[in-house]
């Protein structure tokens, strides 16, 4: 393994990378870094010469018994090997999370028209093996698909009702340290919007920085400024040095409100919709939003009805301290469509087929960096 890989990380970072490459090299033919990990740009405090991290560590690998592409056992086995490698670690108050995820070759070559796709290329680090990033398609403004992309918007919305039900139903008191771990997650959350809503309109920017810094030319575009208010636009500069320095003056509630904002109003410009009538578009419309992808259009149509009727009841309940008949009501409505007869069958269905997505695609990684 090059060295000059890791030449511009602390060392202390560098040897945790470098540690982790070498205890998946017995069982792997590739290995590649990639997400904040592969940028430098992880995220930590370091307080009496701990750390403390805040961004995930994620690998692709390549296994060289072909059984265990794509497996869930394999995965699981790697993570738990992380998890005990780091443990022995002095320096590190608390330990990152590392992803490992084992896919075959073919991953590659058949790499979707994504924005995951384009950052997998041009940010990923080869650590070992032949440099299957090459394989990897030119994602750019002619052939990107847009549709295809919309499936993270469903999944970055079931992962924030997740953590915001167990966040503001579930307990009543939390540490700073796990404060501001949440508001880490929910500004990641709503940078990310950026990484759908640009590019719509032609930027194919590869860091949140740079998506950021476009946020002046974004205020000039007619179309952004009908569905996205003066201060959500705003607020993108702000969370961001907020979250790059892990240090948070918003609480849970206002970043949460600000995502869930930011997602709307994302919804309502690809439907070309208002707020009043986003259920109704996403239900009568949502060909125009999610075709062409591998999920069932009825079914991701439904799950975002779900998931948006689910945090409108948070939001309402944690700003006006209430919830109305009327969101009980049509939450309910959504839930039993996803339950009734048939629909339970298929619910399971799209529920394992967002996990077989994810092994075998990077889909998301959603709500992260």
């Amino acid at each position: 393994m090059d060295a000059k890989l890791f030449s511009d990380y602390q060392k202390e970072i560098a040897d945790i990378i470098l540690g982790l490459t070498s205890l998946y090299d017995k069982d792997c033919s590739n290995i590649i870094l990639y997400g904040s990990a592969a940028l430098n740009k992880l995220s930590y405090k370091k307080i009496n010469d701990k750390y403390e991290f805040y961004s995930d560590i994620e690998f692709l690998v390549v296994p060289k018994d072909r059984k265990n592409e794509n497996s869930k056992d394999f995965r699981k086995e790697l993570i738990n090997r992380s998890f005990d490698f780091l443990k022995g670690f002095s320096n590190l108050e608390t330990i990152p999370f590392v992803d490992v995820y084992p896919v075959s070759e073919s991953f590659f070559s058949n790499g979707e028209l994504r924005i995951s796709t384009f950052e997998l290329k041009h940010n990923g680090k080869n650590l070992k093996g032949n440099d299957l990033l090459d394989l990897l398609p030119d994602v750019n403004k002619d052939n990107y698909n847009l549709k295809i992309q919309n499936v993270e918007i469903v999944k970055a919305l079931k992962i924030m009702v997740l953590e915001s039900y167990n966040w503001f139903l579930c307990k009543d008191n939390y540490s700073e340290k796990e404060e501001y771990h949440f508001c880490y997650f929910l500004s990641s959350a709503f940078l990310n919007i950026l990484r759908t809503l640009l590019p719509i309109f032609g930027y194919f920017k590869l860091t949140t920085e740079e998506r950021v810094n476009l946020i002046s030319v974004l205020k000039k575009d007619l179309q952004i400024t009908t569905y996205f208010p003066e201060y959500t636009l705003n607020q993108f500069e702000e969370v961001l040095k907020e979250k790059d320095g892990c240090h948070f003056y918003r609480n849970p509630r206002e970043l949460f409100s600000l995502s869930f904002a930011g997602y709307k109003s994302l919804l309502c410009l690809l439907l070309n919709s208002n707020e009043d009538l986003l259920i109704s578009e996403l239900k009568n419309n949502k060909n125009n939003i999610f075709s062409g992808t591998e999920l069932k259009i009825e079914q991701l149509s439904l799950l975002t009805c779900f998931f948006i009727s689910a945090l409108s009841c948070i939001d309402n309940l944690i700003n006006h301290n209430g919830i109305s008949d009327v969101d009980i009501e049509r939450l309910t409505k959504f839930f039993d469509e996803l339950i009734a007869g048939a629909n339970a069958y298929k619910l399971m269905n799209i529920i394992n087929k967002y996990g077989e997505l994810e092994r075998k695609r990077w889909k998301i990684i959603g709500s992260k960096d």
